[in-house]
């Protein structure tokens, strides 16, 4: 209503000024009326911006604010709620018939294609936390784990828990990842190269020794082996094996229990 009062006041200014203008080039009007006019022009056109940048503020585009004057009038009372950005409706605070202000909460909305994580880092181990570090993140719920890089670590002690935040992006085109999951991160703080590493579903506890389960013709026979450094998937194996033999990784218990009841040996197949 504001944007449509000032384009009709600067279209009956423009119309005055011209009049006035053509009265002075006939010397049949004052100069002082020909000023007053084209002030009065100049104020209108400054409403008129004024009012249109309000309508831009709102999320209007130029081409819908170019055809409102030419709207017929029970248009003009639906408002059409534009988002700034594509995104998923999170939070909805609005019912048919209320009435809203400018500083109403209509909606909510989030761009889910990229979700935040925060973790949080306990004080003695934010030495070895840094931005750029990549971090797996598992919620469990059926979900895949993910990786992203951490991109933002808090300046600030929470008092209470003596934790600081520290943030990872996950890409999340599918979905899946959703605003509020409990999740359990493992942060990458160090990378050490090893010649040869096993995953820790291998290793077995036999005769009181740290073993593995290597394929031989006969069948599978453990091997003790020694372990060195490790992560959350693999362990270093720095003696009892070499490049290249075949270890079992998955079953590696069903064979530890079936060799107690001796029948690990020739002819057994995994």
């Amino acid at each position: 209503a504001m944007y449509l009062a000032s384009v009709e006041r600067k279209s009956l200014a423009d119309a005055l000024f011209e009049r006035e203008n053509d009265l002075r080039e006939k010397k049949l009007s004052a100069e002082q009326d020909f000023l007053s006019a084209k002030q009065a022009q100049a104020g209108a056109a400054i409403e008129v911006r004024l009012a249109k940048n309000e309508l831009r503020a709102l999320g209007f585009s130029e081409a819908y604010i170019r055809q409102l004057p030419n709207q017929p009038d029970e248009s003009l009372t639906r408002y059409e709620m534009l988002a700034p950005f594509d995104g998923t409706v999170v939070e909805k605070h609005i019912v048919l018939g209320e009435v809203l202000e400018n500083s109403s909460e209509a909606f909510i909305i989030a761009d889910l294609s990229s979700v935040w994580v925060d973790l949080s880092v306990y004080q003695k181990d934010l030495s070895l936390v840094q931005k750029g570090q990549q971090v797996t993140v598992a919620a469990g719920q059926n979900l895949h784990d993910a990786k992203g890089p951490i991109t933002y670590i808090g300046p600030v002690i929470d008092e209470a828990t003596r934790t600081a935040l520290a943030r990872v992006v996950l890409p999340n085109s599918d979905g899946l990842w959703r605003p509020g999951l409990f999740v359990k991160a493992h942060v990458n703080v160090a990378e050490s190269p090893v010649d040869l590493m096993v995953r820790k579903s291998a290793l077995q506890v036999i005769e009181d020794k740290i073993s593995v389960f290597v394929k031989t013709e006969e069948g599978f026979e453990p091997r003790a082996v020694t372990v060195g450094s490790t992560d959350n998937t693999f362990v270093e194996i720095t003696s009892g094996l070499v490049p290249g033999e075949r270890v079992v990784t998955e079953g590696a218990f069903t064979l530890k229990a079936e060799m107690g009841k001796g029948s690990l040996g020739d002819g057994h197949n995994h």
